[in-house]
């Protein structure tokens, strides 16, 4: 994928010559700009981070701008922006750490101011002057897009998401948090808001209430299941790793109740692959024809444990 190793090259078109320039199989690079006839611009994440790098012809990279921060993101579709140049010194840019701000890279004095903006998530679109488009919004904010006037920091909607938000007082808020296990995670946790209820006192916060997740999950209640059951599972899941999915397949042995587990290497939350996606499918549709008494045409019989 984009976000795991890329490529950036040039082609001159009058020779066919093709060049390297920078990017491996587990370095990624986007968005290259052209700065002049043998120079650009580009994000790398050679760092561990995507930070800003120049690039020369000939090949050779230099950071313009060293931090411990994102200045790019997944290339979930072609053409995301994330900087663009203002004047020869200046870039304006999308910082992230947990959510996104705007900052001007002065990159003669090695400077970062940045912009005031509502926004948590932010994509850049083209500019004009001082004035830029952009997409985005907050927890709080619908998204769309809006322009940006940098000569007064004004805000103007120009088209968004929905016509309206619905009332405030009951719009959950993103809060960043950082839960500290055998490693961090990082997460948003957007706690419930309404101004007419109280939580009951003495509830413990979601991360204090052990009890509760034990009691809802669903290999708890494995002893009240009486129908067969299909599990798909990803070996590469990290977010259902295979150990749960095989405790919940040996509470069902142990119960003696039909069914079956399909682990698909290469695989995590969600499948991609054309072969796992056939085979997942034809695995339903059998389990469904035992179950419920038909015969699935052309489809390889499951043998139920």
């Amino acid at each position: 994928m984009p976000w795991d190793g890329t490529e950036l090259r040039v082609t001159d078109l009058e020779s066919g010559a093709v060049t390297t320039l920078a990017g491996s199989v587990s370095e990624s690079v986007l968005q290259p700009e052209w700065v002049d006839d043998a120079t650009l611009t580009m994000i790398n994440d050679r760092s561990g981070w995507w930070n800003l790098y120049s690039v020369t012809l000939q090949g050779e990279g230099a950071v313009l701008h060293p931090e411990d921060a994102e200045f790019g993101g997944p290339l979930w579709q072609l053409g995301a922006r994330t900087y663009g140049a203002l004047d020869e010194a200046r870039i304006l840019a999308v910082r992230t750490v947990g959510d996104d701000s705007l900052v001007i890279l002065d990159l003669a004095v090695g400077t970062s101011e940045t912009i005031d903006l509502p926004l948590t998530s932010i994509r850049l679109g083209p500019q004009s002057g001082s004035r830029v488009l952009l997409t985005g919004g907050s927890s709080s904010l619908a998204g769309g897009l809006r322009m940006l006037d940098l000569s007064d920091g004004s805000l103007t909607d120009v088209r968004l998401d929905v016509d309206a938000m619905p009332d405030l007082a009951y719009v959950p808020l993103a809060e960043a948090r950082t839960f500290h296990e055998a490693r961090d995670v990082h997460t948003f946790v957007y706690p419930p808001r309404n101004g007419e209820f109280t939580a009951p006192e003495g509830e413990s916060p979601l991360p204090e209430a052990s009890a509760v997740y034990q009691e809802r999950s669903p290999l708890t209640h494995v002893t009240s299941l009486t129908t067969p059951v299909l599990l798909l599972q990803g070996l590469d899941d990290e977010i259902v790793p295979p150990t749960q999915a095989e405790l919940f397949r040996d509470a069902l042995a142990a119960k003696r109740l039909p069914h079956v587990y399909r682990a698909y290497k290469g695989e995590s939350h969600g499948f991609r692959r054309a072969e796992t996606i056939i085979d997942a499918i034809e695995s339903e549709f059998s389990f469904y024809g035992q179950v419920l008494g038909f015969e699935p045409p052309g489809v390889p019989r499951l043998t139920l444990s």
